[in-house]
């Protein structure tokens, strides 16, 4: 063969080779298109462990890979060492959650390219779960939520019926004259502890959106003078407190007991993002309309609660009303003293806000309506006030736990009543046919063995007794306890009961004229 030809075949084996080689140039940039476009991402090692591949996807999920060089040994991969995900080749994806406060949750699956015809070490597929992990962790919460909704109010009235004996019959032990000072401190602890675990059940329908509010007129500055006693007591010296409130006697329609719980949430909640030391402030100001609604007339209160503590990330404003969540480290509090906080305000007609930056502090903005034109006397209730009195009227008692009967029995004729004390509904139902004539008042609880306090009720209505009834429970009011309130044929009282409060909605029960004897609805089968 002479020169030329050898030559021109060297030519053509070089330009085949040429031509080869961009085919194959042409084919890894296509697949490199392709794996880029690609939403999982995509990571491939040798046997040794080194990074042959890395797609954008897998760039941008996890960010330490991009400063790593091709080549280069991987030792670990979202904080966990590569072992870990090796050695699970093959099987299911491993869900990896990835720190930070905006949290990202990635499945990881390892497939090894040993069992391949010239393969060699691994490829992972990495794909981003945090959506569907959300919506499935909040599928969860809600499952969650639902089941603690229907036990809290059976929960919450168990306990209530043994706060009351408690509380009544401590009350009663205090009225002994001969009662040496030591034990009457000792048993005044107990019926403010009992009244505390009281509060507890409270916060548990609060948190169920299931707790029945007692709105009635309320000073504004008394209430203000309670919340700041109790924050004195509750905040650290490191705390400085500054109230800026003025002396004007607006009246609010609403929960005293509520109201406080709300401030001392809020105050909590500074405490703990201030563990440094700060200031925390409550201004109050009275506004015409705050725009909280379109009907949002008359006269409204702006209460401000700020602190200088941490701040609240941008991230986590919208969700620091929300049942469990919270920023505070796993095992300090459960995430709910804003979310009971959100909803005693929209139990009061309110809204609250919240502003924050991180590092500059928070402050929550809550507007209440002023009742207009109102003033009441500035009295606390049961302090060196004596309790209202009967004269000698007869009341019908239908209370199924023993305790709690005889101490509202008790209670009610130390306070000059009779009392007729029944177990149930039937019973109360023969003792009323046999002293119908005398019997003014029927006090029942609403959940008992055989009848029920609602089907009480209707059993009397439908016999034209016309007389006045107080239904009290510790559930919540359902939706015929409403409807019965708001056609004003029955007086509710949610238990726990002290004596102040006992004594009170029983004169002002019997203060009222007798309610109609008209049910719109056929009386509800008994509970």
């Amino acid at each position: 063969m002479g020169t030329a030809a050898v030559l021109s075949c060297i030519l053509t084996a070089s330009i085949c080779q040429w031509s080869f080689l961009a085919r194959l140039r042409d084919g890894a940039t296509h697949t490199d298109r392709v794996l880029n476009a690609l939403p999982e991402g995509i990571i491939r090692i040798d046997g040794l462990r080194r990074l042959v591949l890395v797609n954008a996807a897998a760039g941008k999920m996890l960010p330490e890979l991009q400063s790593l060089q091709l080549r280069q040994e991987l030792m670990s991969l979202a904080g966990r060492e590569l072992p870990f995900f090796l050695d699970q080749a093959s099987e299911a994806p491993r869900t990896m959650i990835v720190a930070g406060f905006a949290q990202r949750v990635f499945e990881i699956q390892v497939f090894s390219l040993r069992t391949t015809p010239g393969g060699d070490g691994w490829l992972l597929s990495i794909r981003d779960a945090t959506i569907p992990y959300a919506e499935y962790a909040y599928t969860l919460d809600q499952e969650r939520l639902a089941a603690i909704g229907q036990l809290v109010p059976g929960i919450a009235h168990d306990i209530n019926n043994i706060m009351t004996a408690i509380v009544l019959q401590g009350q009663m032990a205090l009225k002994e004259t001969n009662l040496p000072p030591v034990a009457a401190d000792h048993i005044t602890t107990i019926v403010e502890r009992g009244q505390r675990a009281s509060q507890l059940t409270e916060k548990m329908l609060d948190f169920t959106l299931q707790s029945a509010t007692r709105l009635e007129p309320v000073s504004l500055r008394l209430l203000m003078v309670d919340v700041q006693e109790a924050l004195m007591r509750m905040l650290p010296e490191n705390i400085q407190l500054e109230m800026v409130f003025n002396a004007d006697r607006h009246v609010l329609q609403g929960d005293s007991s509520r109201l406080q719980q709300m401030f001392l949430n809020l105050a909590l909640n500074a405490r703990d993002a201030m563990s440094g030391g700060g200031k925390l402030s409550l201004t109050f100001a009275t506004v015409d309309n705050p725009g909280v609604g379109p009907a949002a007339g008359g006269r409204w209160v702006s209460i401000r609660v700020a602190d200088s503590g941490a701040g609240i990330p941008a991230e986590a404003l919208p969700y620091v009303f929300e049942p469990f969540y919270t920023t505070k480290p796993a095992g300090q509090r459960a995430g709910l003293g804003l979310s009971q906080v959100h909803s005693i305000v929209q139990q009061h007609g309110g809204r609250i806000d919240v502003e924050s930056q991180a590092g500059s502090g928070t402050a929550f903005c809550i507007h209440l309506p002023l009742l207009e034109d109102r003033t009441i006397g500035e009295a606390w209730p049961g302090r060196g006030s004596d309790l209202p009195r009967g004269h000698g009227e007869t009341i019908l008692l239908a209370e199924d736990d023993p305790a709690s009967r005889w101490a509202t029995r008790e209670i009610l004729e130390g306070l000059n009543y009779t009392v007729l004390p029944a177990a149930d509904g039937q019973t109360a139902i023969t003792l009323f046919e046999g002293h119908h004539e005398t019997i003014e008042l029927v006090l029942s609880d609403v959940v008992m063995p055989h009848m029920g306090g609602v089907s009480l009720l209707h059993a009397l209505r439908q016999a034209k007794t016309g007389v006045r009834i107080v239904l009290m429970s510790g559930y919540p009011l359902d939706q015929e306890g409403r409807r019965l309130l708001g056609a004003g044929q029955v007086t509710w009282v949610q238990k726990p009961l002290s004596a102040e409060r006992l004594a009170r909605v029983v004169a002002e029960a019997l203060a009222q004229q007798p309610p109609p004897d008209d049910i719109d609805h056929p009386p509800p089968p008994p509970p």
